[in-house]
This record gives C-alpha cells, structure tokens and sequence, in this order.
C-alpha cells in the first residue's frame, strides 16, 4: 500500500481581490481551472482558491502581518514533483504581486514565513527548493 503525501503552503491575500481574479491569472500562466482548484500537469501542483473561510485575521504567524485577508489560496505539492512545483507557485506568487496591488504572505504551517508582499515590496524569505 502506498500512502500519498503533500506539502500544503499557505497563502493568505489581503481584501480587495476578486477570487474569480485569481483564477483567471493562475489560468493564465497555464492552468488547468477547476470548481474550487487550479492544476498544473507540468508541475502537478494544485491550488486550492477561495475567500477567508470566515476568518478575516492572518494566519500566518508574524506581528507585522496585520492585514485583513480577503482570499486564502493552499498549495498542494507531492514530494515526487516538489522542485517543479515549488517553481510553478514562485512563478504565480511574482506574477500576483505583478499584476495586483494587494498584500499578502506564503507559510508553510503558519509559522514558517517564505515569501512576503507589504509595502516593502515582494521578498522571498526562503527558498523552497529543495537542496
């Protein structure tokens, strides 16, 4: 028996984008649009799109972070493809910040911080690819 594994990062949008908006750029770069989900067969990464969940507050476990979400996005990635899949969701998180002016924050659990966009500008604070 095999038992299938993921690693889920989060990534929490500030308010003001429209989830249909999200779909469509990650359409855009090559996805494959689902009901509530976007797949990339290259990377076989899927990110999970949608609202707040009913949660307005940041997830994410740093004190700066104080916007208020309007959109929470889950990417899921197999061990197996993680190096594509980690490139698949850089390349949607730069063209986030490209095209849209809202803030937002990548975390693995929380409480792991890879990439922030605030008034600073867009930084990836880790690397996701695996060495």
């Amino acid at each position: 028996m095999s038992l299938l594994m993921s690693l889920d990062f989060s990534l929490e949008i500030e308010e003001g984008i429209a989830i249909p908006s999200l779909f469509g750029l990650a359409e855009s770069m090559g996805g494959q649009v689902y009901d509530r989900y976007v797949w990339f067969e290259r990377s076989e990464l899927n990110l999970f799109i949608g609202d707040n969940y009913g949660d307005p507050d940041v997830g994410a476990e740093d004190p700066a972070l104080t916007w208020q979400v309007g959109a929470r996005c889950i990417a899921v990635m197999r061990p197996r493809s993680y190096d594509a899949c980690w490139y698949e969701l850089e390349r949607f998180i730069r063209a986030l910040a490209e095209h849209f002016s809202q803030r937002f924050v990548l975390s693995f659990g929380y409480d792991s911080i890879y990439a922030v966009r605030d008034a600073n500008g867009l930084r990836f604070l880790k690397s996701g690819v695996a060495t």
